[in-house]
């Protein structure tokens, strides 16, 4: 008895499901993220592992936020301590760094534009990003997500 159409089809989806799934590079570029100041003093407050999130990408921020977060954490308070555990968290997971000088919105605007990922809680910028066709995302309730 023949077997049916049906089931070779099934034999045959199986096999295909089994078979090695090779990366490609073209296939899936790597993201490069790049994380504004209000970023990473949020996630530090709430204890927000961004990293896992991201999943391994390129991570950057700017020489203006590091220096932001340095200028908050020489103060006192919960600004403060999450300033100075933020800066820890960039130098553990080797966060790349952009030098620059000048406004941090308007090199993020920059970078949009060249294919970064802008990571921000500014509402002015997320808007600004947005209607300029780049991608933005936020950090709420622990989580990042990407404003559409």
């Amino acid at each position: 008895m023949a077997e049916p159409g049906w089931m070779k089809l099934c034999r045959k989806m199986m096999r295909l499901a089994s078979a090695p799934f090779i990366y490609s590079a073209e296939n899936f570029p790597i993201m490069r993220y790049v994380i504004d100041t209000n970023v990473w003093v949020y996630a530090a407050m709430h204890k927000a592992d961004i990293f896992s999130q991201l999943g391994g990408e390129e991570i950057f921020t700017l020489s203006t936020v590091i220096g932001e977060l340095k200028t908050l954490s020489k103060g006192k308070g919960r600004v403060s301590s999450a300033a100075k555990v933020a800066l820890r968290m960039m130098e553990k997971f080797g966060v790349k760094i952009i030098k620059h000088a000048g406004r941090s919105d308007e090199k993020l605007m920059e970078l949009s534009g060249k294919g970064y990922v802008v990571v921000t809680n500014d509402g002015e910028l997320i808007e600004r990003i947005k209607n300029a066709g780049g991608k933005v995302m936020t950090l709420r309730k622990g989580r990042i997500v990407e404003e559409v």
